[in-house]
């Protein structure tokens, strides 16, 4: 996280850099230094304490504090001023980029000016002795060269702590992409759960929608049949009774098990469905079609191949929907024609009626030839519908046939 230069707002500070601000307070006061020196040694310890607050201040402070104690001469307590690196630090790990170059324009500007001010005087270097106090050196440069080699053991200690702020900024910024990422995997699948929900949604709309339409318009074309019929054929009237139930029968299982698996779940393996609907069972639609009053034939061209089992059950929901609609808008004495043609690429399947075509009245829903549409384009078809080269109305399906199923024998 960058933090302006001038952030005020208190940050509790890291357990290590109280542990390191808390041994170089302890050896400033416990070198016997002048006193100018001692307090700048205090001065640094708490710039270290404060850097994760203000990166920034604490380090222009200790390197103000360190050009001090260079130009005024009053010496160097070495574990003490070790802690001017520490804001340095601070400033690569958590503050801007600008500030991190500034601060190793400060690093160099500073190395430069120990070994420049070391060549004019003495430099006083105190270090703590294991006994008897503390070891006083006096480091005095006598060639620009041993001035140069102390500027650059200086550039080299700064590096240190430039080098490990920097390495710590990197750790951080990699884990929080890790994070990142990590929240934007699981958001991605969280949306394609969604996406499957929303589309096993739509799916079962369609099939109720399918399983209704359908089956109500067989049963009103067999009640209006069968109530013309009573009064001269009783038989005719009993059959289309018992067309009747066994139609409602079929379409209250499906539903029943639709919404079934709604409430339950597809986990759940108590739930019995009839198996799924597929291109093969044309006959028997139009077979119930015909039954339901509705002039239908079936042709088919070509030889019938294999077809994966949800192309088969898409267009046979296609040609469903077509011969509802046959029923419901081509008229009463409408005659329509289910064509099956087999290509070596595609598969078409065509509803055309001679009924009364586009002048057909809509019944207001308008969710028939999209649903038609949207199944043909899932499987990379195309669906046209509209007014039939000779009249009346035309449904087409063309759908590509995989390459791999080309190949396939057996049948449908």
């Amino acid at each position: 996280m960058e933090q302006g230069p001038l952030r005020r707002e208190w940050r509790p500070p890291p357990p290590y850099l109280v542990a390191v601000s808390g041994m170089g307070a302890i050896a400033a006061f416990a070198t016997p230094t002048p006193p100018a020196t001692t307090v700048i040694g205090v001065v640094l310890a708490a710039a270290a304490l404060g850097s994760r607050t203000s990166p920034g201040i604490t380090s222009l402070v200790a390197w103000s504090a360190g050009v001090f104690s260079l130009v005024t001469g009053c010496g160097v307590s070495l574990p003490a001023y070790l802690l001017v690196g520490v804001p340095l630090w601070a400033v690569a790990r958590w503050s801007s980029r600008a500030l991190v170059l500034a601060g190793a324009i400060g690093m160099v500007a500073g190395g430069a000016l120990a070994g420049y001010l070391a060549r004019l005087a003495a430099l006083q270097v105190y270090l703590i002795a294991p006994t008897g106090g503390a070891r006083r050196f006096s480091v005095t440069p006598d060639t620009e060269l041993q001035a140069l080699a102390l500027a650059f053991a200086v550039w080299s200690i700064g590096l240190l702590f430039l080098a490990g702020g920097l390495m710590g900024r990197w750790r951080e910024s990699n884990r929080s992409a890790q994070r990142v990422g990590r929240a934007s995997h699981e958001r991605a699948d969280l949306l394609a759960a969604q996406n499957a929900l929303a589309q096993e949604r739509t799916r079962i709309s369609r099939e109720m929608h399918d399983i209704v339409a359908h089956s109500l318009s067989v049963i009103i074309a067999q009640a209006d049949g069968g109530r013309y019929a009573a009064a001269a054929k009783p038989e005719a009237a009993l059959d289309a009774l018992e067309a009747i139930a066994r139609t409602g029968r079929d379409a209250l299982s499906d539903m029943r098990g639709i919404v079934r698996v709604l409430r339950e779940g597809p986990a759940d393996q108590t739930v019995e469905l009839r198996p799924a609907p597929h291109v093969r069972d044309l006959d028997l639609l139009v077979a119930e079609t015909r039954d339901a009053g509705l002039d239908v034939t079936l042709v088919r061209v070509g030889q019938p191949r294999y077809l994966p089992p949800g192309v088969g059950a898409a267009l046979q929901r296609i040609a469903q929907e077509a011969l509802t609609n046959v029923m419901k808008h081509a008229g009463p004495a409408a005659r329509a024609i289910l064509t099956e043609r087999w290509h070596a690429d595609r598969i078409e399947l065509a509803v055309s009626d001679d009924g009364r075509g586009a002048a057909a009245p809509g019944d207001g829903g308008g969710h028939g030839v999209i649903g038609m549409r949207e199944r043909a384009e899932m499987l990379g078809g195309v669906l046209r519908a509209g007014p039939g080269p000779t009249g009346g109305f035309q449904v087409l399906a063309v759908v590509p046939l995989p390459a791999a199923d080309n190949k396939e024998g057996g049948t449908r």
